[in-house]
Formats: C-alpha cells, sequence, structure tokens
C-alpha cells in the first residue's frame, strides 16, 4: 500500500478508511486506524441501565454491561502512540486541543511531532 499526504485524510471519522497510511512532507510516516471497540459501560451508564431494566421489569442484560465506542488512534512512526477523543458534536481532541475535522486534528498531532532541524548549527 502506497503511502498518501495527509491532505488525503477525510474531514470525517466515518468516511475514513480502517487503515490510512500516510507521509508528510517531512517525511514522518504515520497509520491512521479507525474503528469500533466494545468496552464495559462506566459507572454512570451502568446505573442508567439498571435503572431503565428495573422500569422494564428485567434483568440487566449482557449488552447493559458492554457499549460500542469509536476508537481513532495515530501511530507516528518511531514516535508513539496519539488517541484522538471523538466528542459529541462530531468534533476531535487530542489533549487541550479540538478540531471540527479529522484531517485537522491529525494534521496538528503531526505538525508538533515532525523532526526539526538541530538548534544553533551555523550553517
Amino acid at each position: 500500500m502506497t503511502r498518501r499526504p495527509p491532505a488525503e485524510i477525510p474531514e470525517d471519522h466515518r468516511r475514513a478508511p480502517h487503515l490510512f497510511q500516510g507521509i508528510t512532507d517531512g517525511g514522518q510516516e504515520f497509520d491512521l486506524q479507525v474503528g469500533t471497540v466494545r468496552r464495559r459501560a462506566g459507572s454512570s451508564q451502568l446505573v442508567q441501565a439498571h435503572v431503565r431494566a428495573m422500569s422494564r421489569g428485567r434483568p440487566i442484560t449482557n449488552d447493559d454491561l458492554y457499549q460500542d465506542e469509536t476508537e481513532i488512534v495515530l501511530f507516528i512512526r518511531n514516535r508513539q502512540r496519539v488517541d484522538i477523543r471523538l466528542n459529541p458534536g462530531n468534533t476531535y481532541s487530542v489533549g487541550h486541543r479540538t478540531a471540527r475535522s479529522l484531517r485537522a486534528i491529525v494534521t496538528e498531532v503531526l505538525d508538533r511531532f515532525e523532526p526539526k532541524p538541530p538548534s544553533g548549527m551555523a550553517p
């Protein structure tokens, strides 16, 4: 599979392929993975599931204990793994940085990890 530039990343995670392999202009290779994982529900979701089950007069089922979540992960070659959080309202965030498009947040993270030339070197 050929590596593509970050400009070809879709704006929305729903249109992104499961695996996007890319390379920046500076030669930094990266992999963007988008998928759905099944995770155990948090405490507040468990309480809500219990209340719903009790109102129906039924016990909690296995489906109430787990929920599907979208997982977006950026692997920067020879650097690290960066988890991109999908917020309500379809915005994306990494740490305190937020963007409206997947392409914008990935580009911002890649710029932060782009190899820099050594400082203090005289030309």
